[in-house]
């Protein structure tokens, strides 16, 4: 009998979430308004037949688990993303959209408990034929 380099259980390691966002437990992942009047889109009050989060469980104890939300705007384009993260704090991501849907701006702050946000902040150009030309970091 040849020995096992990994055993898995029956235990599910992803979970979806669409619809709604009843699966959020922690008050951190709930959508933030305040980037709003920097010029990031706002969300839209549905997300009916859109994925709302991800809850992924750790190989190596299956108690712990990362979630992320993602926060849509009236078509169906993704304006946020909230996810805790394995060091105890969250990574948020904020998005920008031009009329067709292109991503302007992004910006995302890393955070761990106890410590200040690292934040970070991308800029995009594309050309006339709507193809990305120039990536900008800050």
């Amino acid at each position: 009998m040849k020995p096992s380099l990994l055993t898995l259980s029956n235990r599910s390691t992803s979970h979806y979430y669409y619809d709604s966002y009843s699966f959020i437990s922690n008050s951190a992942l709930n959508y933030d308004s305040s980037q709003e009047q920097s010029g990031y889109t706002p969300q839209f009050c549905t997300a009916k037949g859109l994925l709302t989060g991800t809850r992924v469980y750790h190989l190596d104890n299956p108690t712990l688990f990362e979630t992320t939300a993602l926060y849509y705007d009236k078509y169906g384009r993704m304006v946020q993303a909230r996810a805790t993260n394995h060091l105890g704090g969250y990574d948020i991501t904020y998005n920008a959209l031009d009329f067709r849907g292109k991503v302007l701006t992004t910006r995302k702050e890393h955070n761990i408990s106890n410590q200040a946000v690292i934040p970070e902040v991308y800029s995009y150009s594309y050309d006339k034929a709507e193809r990305l030309i120039i990536t900008k970091y800050q």
